[in-house]
């Protein structure tokens, strides 16, 4: 409570804007959403948390340059470097923007926080696959596969690389193994 008893703290009104912004989201109202997002920040701009859901928002919305800049905020403001969320939804509206190798940079640091989180690895070879770069992309296919052996998009996705690599026999056994654990075009 604020002095006295009356009002609410700044910490209490940014907390409620917040959880208001989100449940908004949940309904796909991100244009009201994004109004609570921005009372919240002009009261407290070093949540990181306000930056990121306002970043999603945005996202959400097809505003990816306006997003881009929200994550970088939240990337600021985390100066300790523990949370992946903001550096992931960065390098995939980096990625949507088609600045692929802008996107590296987000998904290492991601990839730093929580190395078996397979999305980083997934997104990183979505990535490379983009610049051509099919050997590096193979890695991380690899590691994905290595987390996540049952993920059967992941077989496929590695049996497309390896046919760009023209390494044909090790694709068409990736192939089968995708469609072994039930791949579905």
């Amino acid at each position: 409570m604020g002095l006295f008893g009356f009002g609410k703290s700044n910490d209490e009104k940014v907390s409620h804007l917040h959880h208001k912004g989100v449940n908004l989201g949940k309904k796909e109202r991100f244009e009201e959403a994004l109004e609570c997002y921005n009372e919240a920040i002009s009261i407290d701009p070093e949540v990181w948390g306000l930056w990121f859901s306002k970043g999603s928002a945005l996202s959400e919305l097809g505003r990816f340059e306006e997003a881009l800049e929200c994550y970088n905020e939240a990337t600021i403001v985390d100066a300790w470097k523990i949370r992946w969320e903001a550096w992931f939804c960065k390098g995939q509206v980096l990625s949507h923007l088609g600045r692929y190798e802008e996107t590296f940079e987000c998904f290492d640091e991601a990839i730093k926080i929580d190395r078996t989180n397979p999305d980083f690895w997934t997104w990183k070879s979505f990535a490379l696959e983009k610049l051509g770069r099919h050997e590096e992309a193979l890695t991380c296919v690899n590691e994905v596969i290595r987390l996540g052996p049952e993920n059967s998009d992941s077989w496929h996705g590695k049996g497309l690389i390896l046919k760009k690599l023209e390494r044909h026999e090790e694709s068409e056994q990736c192939f089968a193994k995708a469609k072994e654990l039930g791949y579905v075009k």
